[in-house]
């Protein structure tokens, strides 16, 4: 049978799961200071492939202006961070990519093929995977089983799918359990795996969202301030989990406020104000842009980087 949750090899993915057994240990490689791994290791004249590419997005609520004309690339296997102050647009932007709102005028693109206006379950079985701002977990479910139903919904099951069910489909529930696990273990938190999550800590319960997100084997991940409410201990975790992630391949689409942690873990940042993109660049670039830093920084953020 078909093993699930499992990164292809080759040019497209590089696994994160791979079919071969390991550990379950959780290696976390330290990011080279003022660097990004995986660039200094991309081969030299390598063509930059967006996963994700945004044609002329605009979107009107009645007479309200919420994006006009935005035009960007999410690049595969980078942390592409979405910035800008409050109102600029940002969760109109990732409202629009998972389906939530249609577009009114331009295109959305996943790996070349349009997705705007498919509804919201479609897009997340296309391979578009989000987590929230604020925690979206099932009380009433173990962490297992939170992480099971990012697997019924990728295979179309629906979260119905992850209740019990007799019979011929025993087979396949229990390769979706050993397939969470592997991932529980990767992000080391298999030994939560049958706990309720309230039972669990605040950046705990991040991280089981984090893995219902990645058991959908994402083309993109989108992650709405996942640093959020974290102590420092916390944060820096989290920052290893999103690095490790990236050197495996996982294309990220990053939403914070902490500008010290987005000039740290990106390799490429989309400035919004009022609803246009007002820069896109590396981190040095947008620190050192004028505009940037009159809309929405400020000076302050040239102490991000220190």
């Amino acid at each position: 049978m078909e093993r699930f949750f499992c990164w292809l090899s080759g040019s497209r993915r590089r696994g994160l799961l791979a079919s071969c057994s390991w550990d379950g240990q959780l290696v976390l490689q330290r990011r080279v200071s003022g660097e990004r791994r995986h660039l200094l290791s991309k081969p030299h004249g390598s063509i930059e492939v967006d996963v994700l590419t945004l044609d002329n997005v605009s979107k009107d609520f009645g007479g309200l202006h919420a994006l006009r004309d935005v035009t960007c690339g999410i690049p595969e296997g980078t942390i592409t961070s979405l910035i800008g102050p409050n109102g600029a647009g940002k969760s109109t932007l990732t409202s629009l990519i998972c389906g939530i709102h249609k577009t009114s005028h331009g295109r959305i693109l996943l790996r070349g093929k349009a997705i705007q206006g498919l509804p919201a379950h479609v897009i997340k079985r296309l391979g578009v995977a989000r987590t929230f701002q604020i925690v979206q977990l099932f009380s009433n479910m173990t962490v297992l089983e939170n992480v099971q139903i990012g697997a019924h919904v990728k295979y179309g099951d629906g979260w119905l799918g992850a209740l019990p069910r007799p019979g011929a489909a025993d087979h396949r529930e229990k390769e979706i359990a050993d397939r969470c696990m592997e991932l529980l273990r990767f992000l080391d938190i298999d030994s939560y795996a049958d706990s309720m999550p309230s039972d669990l800590s605040f950046g705990h319960q991040r991280t089981v969202e984090l893995a219902r997100a990645l058991v959908a084997e994402p083309e993109v991940l989108i992650m709405d301030e996942p640093c959020s409410g974290l102590a420092p201990g916390e944060v820096e975790h989290q920052l290893r989990i999103i690095d490790e992630l990236r050197g495996r391949g996982v294309t990220i689409l990053f939403i914070e406020h902490n500008m010290s942690v987005v000039m740290e873990i990106s390799d490429k940042i989309i400035v919004l104000n009022y609803g246009q993109k007002i820069a896109e660049g590396s981190p040095q670039e947008i620190m050192d842009n004028p505009q940037v830093i009159e809309a929405y920084l400020g000076e302050e953020m040239k102490h991000a980087s220190r």
